[in-house]
């Protein structure tokens, strides 16, 4: 069944990519027009402990949190997807006064799906690292394609391209465990898909 590719659509790298960097990668689109798209590798660890980015921050001197990869381009580059839905009560209602103040940028992110802010809310940096928590992911990177040229590679046979209804969930149940298997990741993709 084809799906149409939209910002919010989860790229899956079909085995035309074997030996390839996107192998068995999984890629949340982030914006997708006539000027390209832009997209974070979803279930690749980058290896690199937080800590050691921010080790002068006492706040987070002590998480074991590891950056994800979210793709080859700007690895320099810090992205952070915001999972409103699983936000802390306390959090979630903050969030959400603050995202009713009409006029009033204090929601830190681009809300490119529903329950999915690409950005933080309006808290710290180092609060959202120290945290631990699952509502908060960290990537180093991105993946990016020039006007037309995701389209061709889909056409090609390169990616499946798989919609979800509940992406929140969906980011939430993946991993950045580089050993979760291809089966594993296909079969959670089957029951997302449409």
């Amino acid at each position: 069944m084809k799906v149409d590719v939209q910002k919010g659509s989860v790229l899956f790298a079909s085995k035309a990519l074997q030996g390839s960097y996107f192998q068995d990668a999984l890629i949340l689109l982030i914006e997708h027009n006539e000027d390209g798209t832009f997209g974070l590798i979803i279930n690749r660890s980058a290896r690199i402990p937080v800590r050691e980015i921010f080790s002068p921050v006492p706040q987070v001197s002590q998480t074991t949190r590891i950056f994800q990869l979210g793709g080859p381009v700007g690895e320099e580059e810090l992205h952070i997807l915001t999972l409103t839905e699983y936000l802390p009560q306390e959090e979630e209602q903050r969030y959400r006064r603050q995202a009713a103040h009409e006029g009033e940028d204090h929601v830190c992110g681009y809300p490119f799906s529903p329950g999915v802010l690409l950005g933080g809310i309006d808290t710290s940096l180092e609060g959202l690292i120290a945290s631990g928590s699952s509502y908060c992911k960290l990537f180093l990177g991105y993946t990016g394609w020039s006007s037309g040229q995701l389209v061709r590679e889909i056409a090609e046979g390169s990616w499946e391209v798989f919609s979800t209804l509940d992406l929140g969930t969906f980011l939430y149940d993946v991993t950045a465990d580089e050993y979760v298997l291809r089966e594993q990741i296909y079969e959670l993709l089957t029951f997302y898909k449409k």
